[in-house]
């Protein structure tokens, strides 16, 4: 059973880059951040401090994230206690894939925040990430930036 649930919100364009859909399995269509740095969110922590994951964050995180209308994300992120970035990596079928790179801005004991940034070369969009604790194996994971939005649960293991 899974003590920490983490419900993640992620805006992902996973391809067409700049904004534009693709086509994306069922109905829906999926989409991966755009990578338009002036939209990068300026989120700091509190001034003259690093923050850094806490051990109780650290590990493997995955599950599945809603992009509305009707996208599906599967979302993995691993953190490291102590370390004060992160990787996520962003799967939708027929779509490709995503791995931007996350910044933590702010940590509490129950609550990160990072900074999504995109990598050369591929289109996710920037945003912000919050990971909220939900149980001892679970968390609430979530993304907005560029006008995307996304959330859903991850498990650890």
């Amino acid at each position: 059973m899974l003590a920490v649930a983490v419900v993640v919100v992620v805006v992902v364009r996973l391809a067409g880059g700049h904004g534009t859909p693709v086509a994306g399995p069922g109905s829906g269509k999926a989409t991966s951040p755009v990578s338009d740095q002036s939209r990068l969110p300026t989120a700091s922590a509190t001034p003259g401090v690093n923050p850094s994951t806490p051990t109780s964050f650290a590990g493997v995180w995955s599950g599945q994230v809603r992009q509305p209308p009707d996208d599906t994300l599967h979302v993995t992120l691993t953190l490291a206690g102590g370390q004060s970035t992160g990787t996520v990596r962003y799967t939708a079928t027929g779509v490709g894939a995503c791995s931007p790179t996350l910044s933590l801005v702010r940590a509490t004991p129950h609550k990160l925040t990072f900074s999504q940034t995109t990598v050369p070369g591929q289109t996710c969009s920037p945003g912000t990430v919050t990971i909220t604790r939900t149980g001892t194996a679970s968390v609430f994971y979530s993304f907005h930036g560029g006008g995307l939005y996304a959330t859903g649960s991850l498990a650890k293991g």
